[in-house]
């Protein structure tokens, strides 16, 4: 990821893909990966990106972004998600998608998101869009 940042001048954020034809094979259970697949639709309608895998934690973004959009992120928890991507729509900023691996936790593990995390991610979504339409 850091050298696709470095190499490319099109984009300053880099967003992790763990759904990428390489990686779809991917140990996540099948409900896990269909409301991440859901929620990363809803974010692209909403905000008019392309990502491919919004909810990955996988982000990698250049200080002068992250700095553009830092005094607009007030979520907590799993929110920061959605309202991380929908403040970089409102700054046309549009991310690169890269595939990623990664090992998902079970919640015997520690694993901490739940249904309550989706609904609050859809939450998010429609209030953020509400208030990039009247920021436009």
């Amino acid at each position: 990821m850091i050298r696709l940042l470095e190499s490319n001048t099109q984009s300053d954020v880099v967003y992790g893909d763990r759904f990428d034809a390489g990686t779809r094979d991917s140990p996540m259970g099948f409900l896990h990966k269909s409301v991440n697949q859901f929620l990363t639709w809803l974010s692209n309608r909403l905000t008019g990106l392309r990502v491919q895998d919004m909810e990955c934690c996988y982000k990698m973004f250049r200080i002068s972004c992250i700095e553009r959009i830092l005094n607009e992120l007030t979520e907590d928890r799993f929110g920061i998600e959605p309202q991380v991507t929908a403040a970089l729509a409102r700054h046309g900023v549009k991310p690169i998608n890269h595939p990623v691996s990664y090992n998902p936790r079970n919640f015997q593990e520690g694993k901490k998101i739940g249904a309550k995390d989706g609904f609050r991610a859809v939450y998010v979504m429609t209030r953020e869009a509400l208030v990039g339409n009247r920021k436009r």
